[in-house]
């Protein structure tokens, strides 16, 4: 078991130091051109991956040093389990459970929240390397120049990102799943029922009202007393919020891979 533990260390030792470098190259364009003879960009993504794997290398390891083994399957939600035990009994500060971020967020051990994170940090370098991405205190995300306005979304397998000139944008990507039937009376409205049957009308509903507590910027809204939707047609849907019945938003739905996607077209 001590040689084990051992290995970890040794492991997020040198995700640490990866991570370090790869920081240091994303940095200095300089660097990427003459010493590697790369294109100028950026790699915080993997500086980003790298550093979560040090930090679940870490505490791997001191897990080991207590006796105590994760495996998989599930492997980092049990290392995240156990760990949150030993924060419980007084064994550890919980302060070792959080990461520091500017919308004082979440657990460090959520793998799919940090490679979220990554896969927007590459898309946004891809097509808009010189912007920086921040965030309200709502956790909406913006642009901090301003230029385009800007929406994210997750799901499963897809992470979205959205932008545009128009004044507001709210995207959301869905997976069609028959889940979305167990909690679909908690978000209809009454006047929705009589044209919203299948279980992808539902799944666009959802889409739709999920896109429009973006727009509103206002996560204390009721989906089913407050916001209202109305179908075009199969791919064009409007939506508003009864307490602003004036301000009707026009969406998109795209379906791709059993997944629907929704945008607003007018803001």
């Amino acid at each position: 078991m001590d040689f084990e533990h051992k290995i970890y260390l040794t492991r997020a030792e040198n995700e640490l130091n990866l991570s370090s470098i790869i920081q240091k190259i994303s940095d200095d364009k300089q660097m990427q051109i003459e010493i590697f003879a790369m294109k100028e960009d950026t790699y915080y993504s993997a500086t980003i991956s790298h550093a979560y794997y040090c930090i679940f290398y870490a505490a791997k390891a001191y897990l080991l040093s207590k006796g105590i083994k994760t495996q998989a399957p599930e492997e980092h939600k049990k290392t995240f389990d156990e760990f949150s035990k030993l924060v419980e009994q007084g064994i550890i500060d919980v302060e070792l459970l959080k990461i520091p971020q500017s919308n004082s967020e979440k657990t460090f051990f959520n793998e799919k929240r940090l490679i979220e994170k990554a896969g927007v940090a590459y898309l946004l370098t891809m097509f808009h390397p010189q912007e920086k991405l921040e965030y309200n205190h709502n956790g909406k995300p913006f642009l901090a120049s301003k230029s385009h306005s800007i929406s994210i979304s997750h799901s499963k397998n897809w992470i979205g990102l959205a932008w545009s000139s128009l004044e507001n944008l709210g995207l959301d990507i869905e997976t069609i799943h028959e889940r979305i039937e167990k909690v679909s009376e908690r978000y209809l409205h009454p006047d929705e029922s009589g044209f919203v049957h299948t279980l992808k009308e539902k799944t666009i509903v959802w889409c739709i009202k999920e896109c429009l507590i973006k727009l509103l910027d206002d996560k204390t809204i009721d989906y089913k007393k407050e916001l209202m939707t109305t179908r075009i047609s199969d791919d064009s849907w409007t939506g508003y919020s009864r307490l602003k019945p004036e301000k009707i938003y026009h969406f998109l739905i795209l379906e791709e891979n059993n997944s629907l996607i929704c945008v607003n077209t007018t803001a």
